[in-house]
């Protein structure tokens, strides 16, 4: 039971980073709330990777004791909290500046801020899952860090 409850933890991060890749790709509603496919995915992105980001730290402070002896773990986990607001500041402000003007440059900017965020998620699920034999109770659902810009639909 130990052993799956780690196992689902590190499914729910690949699932997430595997909706980063596009993988769930579905039309749009034409009447719903995006009407550019674009900012769709850019919203998921944000959205997924803060996910898969939040897990990674909740999962290493919970099991920072038995981690301890790997200091890399800790390292990424301070990373996230220390500079992922800003890195999620940049994404979301790049979002809304190629909302406004959709143009490729736009869309490269806000790219190249992602890339930052997808680079530790990465990270993060390597290390997870290379550890998860290591711990093995439920980790915590509570926020250890929060992304200041909220996300609006469409916008």
């Amino acid at each position: 039971m130990k052993k799956l409850i780690s196992s689902i933890q590190l499914i729910r991060i690949t699932v997430s980073l595997g909706l980063l890749s596009g993988c769930a790709a579905r039309p749009l509603a034409p009447d719903g709330a995006y009407q550019n496919p674009v900012l769709y995915e850019m919203d998921n992105s944000i959205t997924r990777t803060h996910e898969a980001l939040q897990e990674f730290v909740n999962w290493e402070a919970e099991y920072r004791t038995t981690l301890a002896q790997w200091p890399e773990i800790r390292k990424i986990a301070d990373t996230i909290v220390n500079e992922g607001p800003g890195y999620f500041q940049s994404a979301n402000a790049l979002r809304d500046v190629y909302a406004a003007n959709p143009t490729g440059e736009n869309k490269d900017k806000f790219d190249a801020a992602l890339s930052i965020l997808k680079q530790l998620s990465r990270e993060a699920a390597k290390h997870l899952g290379a550890k998860k034999s290591v711990t093995t109770k439920k980790v915590s659902q509570a926020p250890l860090f929060h992304v200041p810009v909220p996300l609006e639909a469409g916008a």
